[in-house]
């Protein structure tokens, strides 16, 4: 929700392509939809939050595309201009970081950013907590250490395809490269 954020993930990381998390995405879907200033009635608020999750689970553009124009349509005959200039205004110009059609295989499984928050709170507990040294170099010294393995674990299980859509990943990826 937040332009000078996005704007300045996109000037230090122009090439990256960055997604939104679908868990903060719905929460601010809910919060907003549930604000009294809105307007929307509870059951209204449901039915509203229900389409835009099925924006949001689309699978193909085409599909999202439809689907968003359905959202719109009820949010302005449930919710008033309010709520449909709030998906409009803040939402559309960044489907392609929220919506799962726009997402490909190599993100398939991953839709928020869990492992990334529990990869800093690691740190926070294992590293912050046990030195008063918080130099750069201390800190990457440890992440190389021990984020290293971790990775090395998951890379081996993938290939040993052991981690779910694993086996559906791989082939999409070869039918990508071919």
């Amino acid at each position: 929700e937040d332009d000078a954020e996005i704007g300045a993930v996109e000037r230090l990381w122009p090439t990256c392509q960055w997604m939104l998390c679908t868990w903060h995405v719905t929460e601010a879907w809910r919060r907003n939809l549930k604000k009294s200033s809105r307007g929307v009635a509870q059951a209204d608020q449901e039915e509203l939050f229900k389409l835009a999750k099925e924006v949001l689970e689309s699978t193909t553009k085409t599909d999202a595309y439809k689907r968003w124009k359905t959202l719109l349509r009820e949010c302005r005959r449930r919710g008033g201009q309010d709520i449909y200039d709030y998906f409009d205004r803040q939402w559309y110009k960044y489907i392609d970081q929220w919506c799962h059609a726009w997402r490909d295989f190599r993100i398939r499984e991953q839709h928020t950013n869990n492992r990334a928050e529990n990869g800093m709170l690691t740190i926070k507990q294992r590293i912050l907590r046990r030195t008063k040294s918080y130099s750069v170099v201390s800190l990457l010294d440890w992440v190389v250490a021990h984020f290293d393995s971790e990775f090395v674990v998951l890379l081996e299980n993938f290939v040993n395809e052991t981690t779910r859509g694993a086996r559906e990943i791989i082939a999409e990826g070869k039918k990508l490269s071919a």
